[in-house]
């Protein structure tokens, strides 16, 4: 038998339909922390959930108006790839934890640089695509405002 569940709303009950009757195979749209539980448990078959990166698709639209906006600048490349992307399996702890809050400060585990000075806190990266640009990132807590800061060089 096949379910599939078609938003954050079914989760809880397809989860729980999942675990009770055995050979239920899932699909889902959207992620939550208890699709993810439900891909880690042995007695249920998750096949896929759909993550609509809701974060990517709201927030780069709003940073690239503003950059258009007030300095001119935009992206070369017009293909900007923000989701939807098919989840096959859970994610990390680090990664639960910051989608559980919405990516509020996530530092990336991998970032090279972590920085502390006064009532700074943060991480800063940078990111060279194939044409040669580099973006250089900073994502932290200034003077206890969250702040994500890029400079394209």
């Amino acid at each position: 038998m096949g379910l599939y569940l078609s938003g954050q709303g079914d989760h809880l009950c397809g989860m729980e339909f999942a675990k009770a009757k055995s050979g239920v195979v899932v699909g889902a749209s959207d992620v939550t922390s208890m699709l993810y539980e439900g891909m880690k448990d042995p007695n249920t078959t998750i096949l896929f959930g759909i993550d609509q990166q809701a974060y990517l698709q709201g927030y780069h639209p709003s940073s690239l108006l503003t950059l258009q906006v007030t300095n001119n600048q935009r992206l070369q490349n017009l293909l900007f790839e923000a989701g939807p992307s098919f989840v096959k399996t859970p994610p990390t702890q680090t990664e639960q934890l910051c989608q559980d809050n919405n990516f509020a400060v996530c530092i990336a585990p991998d970032s090279p640089t972590s920085t502390t000075t006064g009532t700074t806190t943060g991480v800063v990266d940078t990111i060279t695509n194939t044409s040669g640009s580099t973006l250089l990132r900073f994502h932290g807590v200034v003077a206890g405002i969250t702040l994500t800061l890029s400079l394209l060089l």
